[in-house]
């Protein structure tokens, strides 16, 4: 009954002289993000400029904006929910899932949205019933899991370029790529995608972001030599300290960078500790870096996890910028010269490339 009822205000207001220049947006908020927000105001802001459109408080789970004005679409983000639509004369309705409904382009956006979410469910499915799956032996599955992957990664990223390339001249380019930062992380895909975007969408801010990081995490892919950084007072002592005090020394080095808040980082210790007990005689070294974290938990958690290898504390985002990631865990392995061996490395690929290299010695 609310949603009908805000929606026929909506559709009053849209009788007076002049709406084909408006927008009116209604929406709600699912309990989580309510939560989450407390009160704070949300935003209408363009993606392009930065500028704030319009602002409003939650009533309840709903919210609306009202822009009397609408002479260009644009790409928009309502902050801080993070939904992505466009601005354009009409009403939109914007539900609690984030599913759009009212304009042109909007539906266009949500559909593709809708059809993109129905198929990364459907292949979380097909992955669990592989994984699941008693018939196949070791190697079937883990055949069975690649070919499954790289079918939905090659899929995903079509979709996403068709998208862009049919949209090159209204503000869905700027969405589509806005959407894939968050799953870019290999340069030869951002290179593909980027080709397709407009000079608005290559304008925006966050695109110019990760145009910086793409650059670096290319700069620093295997193959490369290290690139420096240097913490102020990241020694346990509180001096400075260098990457380079520990890397192209003589010896291989496995660099861990985790924040003792991150659970899938507490877990790699498993595999840094038995890649310490193996080779560390063979010439390996593993050092820690504490990325967004307070020293205070940092050092806590050295503690509870029992690392007993060289750390550096406090890096915050010196690490993710030098080295262009945007997550973590991340471990990298250099060689002895300082030469990046790979990254991205978990679990047993970890002692796999250790084993490659350090086995015989």
């Amino acid at each position: 009954m609310k949603r009908f009822f805000f929606f026929f205000l909506l559709f009053l207001c849209s009788l007076t002289e002049g709406l084909a220049q408006e927008m009116g947006i209604i929406g709600w908020v699912s309990q989580k993000q309510k939560t989450q927000i407390e009160g704070s105001s949300l935003f209408l802001r363009d993606l392009v400029t930065g500028e704030k459109l319009d602002s409003c408080k939650l009533n309840g789970e709903g919210y609306s904006f009202h822009l009397a004005n609408v002479s260009q679409k644009k790409a928009v983000v309502i902050e801080p929910i993070d939904v992505l639509l466009v601005v354009e004369s009409g009403n939109v309705l914007v539900e609690s899932d984030m599913s759009l409904s009212g304009s042109l382009l909007n539906e266009l956006w949500n559909a593709y949205i809708q059809d993109r979410n129905k198929y990364v469910r459907d292949f979380n499915r097909q992955y669990q019933s592989a994984r699941n799956d008693l018939m196949l032996d070791k190697k079937q599955k883990s055949g069975l899991l690649k070919s499954l992957t790289d079918e939905y990664e090659a899929t995903f990223k079509s979709r996403a370029m068709n998208m862009m390339r049919r949209n090159l001249n209204n503000p869905l380019n700027t969405l589509t790529f806005v959407e894939c930062i968050s799953w870019i992380e290999d340069y030869d895909t951002f290179e593909r995608l980027y080709a397709l975007t407009s000079e608005t969408t290559r304008n925006c801010p966050i695109v110019k972001q990760t145009v910086d990081r793409m650059e670096k995490l290319h700069s620093t892919s295997p193959g490369k030599m290290f690139t420096d950084f240097i913490v102020p007072n990241g020694n346990p002592d509180g001096s400075q300290a260098r990457l380079s005090d520990y890397v192209a020394k003589g010896k291989y080095v496995l660099v861990d960078f985790f924040a003792s808040w991150c659970g899938p980082c507490r877990k790699e210790g498993v595999f840094l500790k038995k890649a310490y007990e193996l080779y560390h005689e063979k010439g390996l070294e593993i050092l820690s870096v504490a990325t967004w974290d307070k020293r205070e938990d940092s050092i806590k958690a050295f503690r509870e996890d029992n690392y007993f290898w060289p750390r550096i504390l406090e890096a915050g985002d010196i690490p993710s910028q030098t080295y262009g990631f945007n997550g973590i865990p991340q471990i990298m392995l250099f060689d002895p010269n300082g030469i990046i061996v790979a990254r991205d490395l978990r679990g047993e690929e970890i002692l796999k490339q250790l084993n490659e290299f350090l086995e015989n010695k």
